[in-house]
Parts: structure tokens; sequence; C-alpha cells
């Protein structure tokens, strides 16, 4: 068994992370939060729920710089920002989002494994499992 808040507590996350949570003989993902308090560091946890956002057209780098520009301010590194987050979410063209929906506490705090992975790592778990 994992204490839950000591493991995140200890794995240096900035503001937040991505993670695979087992227990109860389930794996799930889930989102952390990290806040920080006059009281310490502690973690909110949201689980994942996967949406299909559009269906990608070729070229993909032209498809990227007209969907971007719709919700884009002009001061932010277009090629950047697609690179970092708009890429590693298009698989098989589709491009998915995941979301992170805010809600009570409701992981308990000893689980039987906490990975934590990237939001690309995420996305190819939650299609493998649909």
């Amino acid at each position: 068994m994992t204490n839950l808040k000591e493991q995140l507590l200890s794995s240096n996350i900035s503001l937040g992370t991505y993670a695979l949570v087992t227990y109860d003989g389930a794996t799930y993902p889930v989102w952390f939060t990290k806040y920080q308090t006059e009281d310490g560091d502690w973690f909110l946890e949201s689980p994942c729920e996967l949406y299909k956002i559009s269906e990608v057209s070729e070229p993909v780098e032209q498809w990227t710089i007209e969907y971007v520009a719709d919700i884009l301010d002009e001061d932010v590194g277009v090629k950047e920002y697609i690179k970092q987050y708009i890429l590693p979410m298009i698989v098989n063209g589709v491009l998915y989002e995941i979301e992170n929906f805010q809600c009570a506490p409701y992981l308990p705090k000893e689980v039987d494994d906490l990975k934590l992975i990237t939001e690309r790592e995420c996305l190819e778990y939650m299609l493998q499992q649909s």
C-alpha cells in the first residue's frame, strides 16, 4: 500500500499532474492539482473524462494553426502552443481533450499504486480503456 499524500508530496510536483491510481482492484486516471497554504502543501484530486473535440483534416500543421487562431490571444507563441498542447492530443486524426471536473475528495488515503504520467500517456490509457 502507498500513502497517497506522502507520495505526491515527495514527487516534487509544481502545479499538477496526471496519474494512474490503483485501488480496490481497478486503475483510474486522475488529475491532481497542488495547492499551497500556510499549513503546507496539499492536493485535490479530479477524475479524468475524455472528450472528442474535432476531426483533424490534412495537412495537420495548417489545421492546428487555424484551430488555435480562434482560441489564443495574439501574444501567445502559436507554434510552441501547438507543439506543447495540441499535437500531443491528436490520435488517429482526432483531437481529444481531457476534462478534470472539480469534486469532493474521493480517493482513499492508502492506494495500491500511484504512477505519475504525462497528459499524452493519460490520453493513450483512456483510449485503450474505451
